[in-house]
């Protein structure tokens, strides 16, 4: 997935740019910023977001090149997507839940990805790939490369986390610290008590990171809760 990554932001940039729009709602866009017309700062990046579920609703929209680009992600998106259908139930037994309780209760969901390509800074000092924040999603499955840079909030200062290639950085969302009500259970369980959302940065450091985050669409993102 990596290396179909860098062949993407490698490729001349008349190629790439048949990508970019400035319009956060497209499922599948090359940008800089979420919304660069309501964010003051913007961050040090280039990213391409796709939406990933289901495989066949946007496929189509990706990037033919590479040549491998849409297979190779459209693999790396099945398999992510069964990870994080396993960790879900994980959390759902570590609570003393019915093993598919999450996913159940979770209900309809969406995917997405991000790949973010950190490009030198001649003053790195001065920005961030992307400031401190947390993710609003359920889970999010941060896939590292050998380069540093991300970090981590903790007692009021933030940590360096040393960067273990290949391997998996599981944020904890917004989305997971919602009242859920357990189907056998009168009273909501709040999973914050335990599963606290994890706030975190990326510095100028990094160079390639490539994010999925797997997001569940909750009734009531969409409409007013009572």
């Amino acid at each position: 997935m990596l290396k179909v990554a860098r062949e993407f932001f490698h490729l001349p940039e008349n190629e790439r740019l048949k990508c970019f729009s400035d319009d956060p709602l497209k499922t599948t866009r090359l940008a800089t910023s979420f919304n660069v017309k309501t964010e003051a700062v913007s961050s040090w990046r280039d990213y391409l977001r796709l939406h990933c579920y289901p495989l066949e609703d946007y496929m189509h929209e990706w990037p033919s090149n590479p040549p491998s680009f849409r297979e190779d992600v459209a693999e790396y998106c099945r398999n992510v997507k069964g990870l994080a259908k396993r960790l879900l139930e994980a959390i759902s037994e570590s609570l003393g839940l019915e093993k598919n309780y999450l996913n159940r209760a979770l209900g309809k969901h969406g995917q997405h990805m991000a790949i973010n390509y950190y490009p030198p800074c001649p003053q790195p000092e001065l920005t961030y790939g992307l400031p401190g924040h947390a993710d609003p999603n359920v889970v999010t499955l941060l896939l590292q490369d050998e380069v540093a840079g991300f970090q981590v909030f903790n007692h009021g200062r933030w940590v360096a986390v040393k960067p273990m290639p290949h391997t998996f950085i599981v944020n904890i969302g917004d989305q997971m610290q919602e009242r859920i009500r357990p189907v056998t259970q009168s009273e909501p369980v709040m999973m914050s008590f335990v599963y606290a959302e994890l706030r975190h940065a990326l510095t100028q450091d990094s160079r390639y990171k490539v994010k999925l985050t797997r997001m569940y669409h909750l009734a009531c993102m969409t409409n007013k809760c009572g």
